[in-house]
């Protein structure tokens, strides 16, 4: 029972750190219908700025306050600069955005370089709490506290207030929206940039998560993201609390079982809970495109 309590806790966090992450990519999408490919270089600088700030200042909470204002910045000038003018153009959105993401993962490596980068513990929340045989880690029972929180208060944000009234406006009808007076370039803007700053939030927890911040850890982040992202519903923000629930208990329990009840060496053992993901991201999208929740965009986007 302790080994399958353990493994459901670290498989709860690293849902939580996949919803961060995919949260901001399918607001971006059900919203604006852009599909953004730079989205794992907001969670390398992520990790990154939070990595930076919190060697210099040691202060866990201040970093990642930065990390989370360093997304939403790139968000911002991401939407104005190089999607706003490609509306309705979305090949030229997916090849524009793959490059920025290229070029921002290559001035990671400029700046800090390709070498994997440490940290010192977190105050805090570095230790180890003990039940009986279950040990778990502080910190991940923080990205469980930090993905819980942060689900509500992005849902309370689109459901009980007036912006995410107007958002949700957005999504059902961006011409009324306009006609109302409303600027929906501003509404754009200001959810591209939450989007962002969701994935560099993402980076920045998922940091402390590997102990180690590697300018290749937002490549494989992304690939989870999109997977999540169709596999809870293309541009539905629950449907991607749903996915990342799935996908992050597969990482530990699939591992975990196969190598304990079969004959199969370690490694193939290790690189099941990816296949079963990919495998479940080929089924979804053959025989339902629209994800578990059945929503379809943009009406259930949000």
């Amino acid at each position: 029972m302790a080994t399958f309590l353990t493994l459901t806790i670290n498989g709860l966090a690293l849902a939580a750190i996949f919803f961060l992450v995919s949260a901001g990519l399918s607001l971006i999408f059900g919203l604006m219908g852009v599909l953004n490919f730079a989205h794992g270089s907001f969670v390398v600088w992520g990790a990154y700025v939070w990595l930076a700030v919190f060697n210099d200042s040691g202060n866990f909470w201040l970093a990642l306050l930065a990390a989370g204002l360093a997304g939403a910045a790139m968000g911002a000038i991401t939407e104005r600069v190089f999607i706003r003018p490609l509306y309705g153009r979305p090949q030229t959105q997916i090849l524009v955005t793959l490059g920025l993401g290229l070029v921002l993962g290559q001035a990671v490596v400029v700046i800090w370089g390709e070498s994997p980068q440490y940290f010192n513990a977190i105050p805090g929340l570095d230790g180890t709490l003990q039940h009986g045989d279950l040990y778990i880690a502080t910190y991940r029972l923080f990205v469980i506290g930090a993905g819980l929180v942060i689900l509500l208060a992005v849902w309370a944000l689109l459901r009980l207030t007036r912006i995410g009234l107007i958002v949700r406006a957005g999504v059902e009808n961006p011409t009324m929206t306009r006609a109302l007076g409303i600027n929906i370039n501003l509404v754009f803007l200001g959810v591209f940039s939450l989007g962002s700053a969701l994935a560099a939030l993402g980076g920045a927890v998922y940091a402390p998560y590997l102990s180690v911040t590697t300018p290749d850890m937002g490549q494989s982040m992304l690939l989870f993201a999109i997977v999540v992202v169709v596999l809870g519903g293309l541009g539905s923000y629950l449907g991607s609390a749903l996915g990342a629930l799935i996908i992050g208990l597969a990482q530990d329990y699939v591992p975990f079982y196969i190598s304990k009840f079969s004959m199969l060496p370690p490694n193939v053992a290790s690189s099941a809970a990816s296949l079963i993901s990919l495998a479940l991201l080929v089924g979804i999208l053959l025989w339902r495109p629209q994800g578990l929740l059945g929503l379809r965009w943009p009406g259930g986007a949000l």
